[in-house]
């Protein structure tokens, strides 16, 4: 058994003072954050316009949002420039993989 703690994968510098840190498996798409922009959400897209392209399409529309991030952020956010209007965030990680996760006040 291997201990959780292996002095070989991480050292420091002691001439510069800088942890060097390897991550265990660098291609984790949770460890690495590329990028994060802020959304809000946007009432008429989710509540107007993406019911009836979903009827119109005779429902493949609405498997096409299930499936894809991009197509989601497109159709029920609108970009923000500011943190403090942002309700979502986009966390854009390894291989440029996008997840939405909403920002609460109590974390602002």
């Amino acid at each position: 058994m291997e201990p959780f703690l292996d002095p070989d994968k991480f050292a420091t510098d002691i001439n510069k003072g800088q942890p060097q840190f390897l991550n265990y498996n660098e291609a984790e798409e949770i460890t690495v954050i590329k990028e994060l922009n802020y959304l809000t959400f946007s009432s008429f897209k989710a509540y107007i316009i993406v019911p009836l392209l979903t009827i119109c399409s005779g429902l493949m529309f609405g498997i096409c949002l299930y499936w894809s991030t991009n197509l989601r952020i497109t159709f029920f956010y609108s970009r923000e420039q500011k943190l403090n209007k942002a309700t979502h965030i986009i966390v854009k990680g390894y291989a440029d993989k996008l997840e939405i996760k909403p920002l609460y006040s109590s974390s602002l």
